[in-house]
């Protein structure tokens, strides 16, 4: 349906060290592509996160700064014969550094996640078999102060079966005289 109507945003190579330490930089850089035929029209925030490895909670989040997901425009001149677009589209690197606080040491998961500003809770699926009910997208382990020998992530959750995304809007406060 993403790929007739709207957008698809494909997330194709995800860097980041395998070690952060607290209160230093650390860099990530991931390539997006968007492979539906529309742009997304609103200027969402996109979110890194570390997850708690046992329940998924957010334990650290950051919101990217510069980045515009309207900017990841779809291929042009799309041919129904030839089901696929005479200009491909284009693959959009995002480089970012990043600085967490004083956390616990321990192996943490790394994620990303497109938020709705209304509520700054995840609300855009990516077209990427890693997933979380939620609406986060695990990338991999990472050691926090602590070097770790593991990255991979075990199982994922059906990004088809989540009904978990919701909108939620702040609440209006009423002015009385």
């Amino acid at each position: 349906m993403q790929k007739a109507l709207g957008y698809r945003f494909v997330l194709e190579a995800f860097s980041y060290p395998k070690r952060l330490n607290p209160g230093e930089l650390f860099s990530i850089s991931f390539v997006v592509r968007n492979t539906g035929s529309s742009p997304f029209y609103y200027d969402w925030p996109v979110e890194i996160s570390l997850l708690h490895p046992d329940t998924r909670e957010v334990v650290w989040s950051q919101q990217l700064q510069d980045v515009d997901i309207r900017t990841w425009l779809p291929g042009e001149n799309w041919g129904s014969a030839r089901r696929a677009y005479a200009a491909a589209p284009e693959a959009y690197t995002v480089n970012q550094n990043l600085k967490i606080p004083d956390l616990a040491p321990g192996a943490y998961i790394l994620a990303v996640a497109v938020l709705d500003p209304a509520g700054n809770l995840p609300s855009l699926r990516s077209a990427v078999e890693n997933y979380y009910e939620g609406g986060r997208h695990p990338i991999g382990r990472v050691g926090v102060g602590k070097t770790i020998h593991n990255f991979k992530l075990d199982a994922f959750d059906s990004l088809r079966l989540d009904e978990t995304l919701r909108y939620e809007v702040p609440s209006l406060s009423v002015l009385s005289k």
